[in-house]
């Protein structure tokens, strides 16, 4: 954002866009994920290499990580059995993708932008947002802990940003890093 400013006042001859910083935030989470090694969300189960992804992929059709994550435990087994096999080894890995679940922050997050007393938003109102960030693996009273990755070998708390742009991403309005305690 002080880039963004920066450039704004003319004081620099970069100009920082929501893409830029969009970007920077992507690299991140790429890089926490090993995404440079495989960029397939589904990577980040156990036992999950390209192989498996493709057959994963197969049964499930186009759901994201998370829906296949909130899916019920039974149609989870019914899946790893086609991409694992039947077997013991099947189970064990089964066992551990389950593990693997019950520790991810599966997050949802629902966010809602408004003028009090206004039904339509023009420039120079005062917006108001409202988000609400629901984990469905924390129990209630409970916080998130650092981030685990296979392949980011150092301790990380989850971050959350808030960029307030346009349409096409190219003006920047605002930029906040949010701390999530409840």
């Amino acid at each position: 954002m002080e880039l963004a400013q920066a450039f704004k006042f003319g004081r620099s001859s970069k100009k920082i866009t929501a893409k830029h910083i969009m970007t920077v935030i992507q690299f991140s989470q790429n890089l926490m994920q090993g995404g440079w090694i495989n960029k397939d969300p589904f990577s980040q189960l156990p036992f999950y290499g390209e192989d498996e992804c493709k057959r994963l992929k197969q049964k499930i059709g186009n759901q994201t990580l998370f829906q296949f994550c909130m899916l019920p435990i039974e149609k989870r087994k019914e899946v790893s059995t086609y991409v694992f096999g039947e077997d013991a080894e099947g189970n064990k890995k089964f066992d551990e993708q389950e593990k693997c679940i019950s520790a991810l922050p599966l997050v949802k997050l629902t966010m809602t932008a408004y003028v009090e007393g206004e039904e339509e938003i023009v420039v120079g109102d005062i917006l108001t947002c409202k988000l609400t960030v629901d984990y469905y693996n924390l129990d209630k009273g409970q916080k998130s802990g650092y981030v685990h990755s296979k392949h980011y070998p150092y301790l990380k708390r989850d971050n959350w940003f808030l960029i307030i742009t346009d349409e096409n991403f190219i003006g920047l309005a605002a930029v906040e890093k949010i701390m999530v305690t409840e």
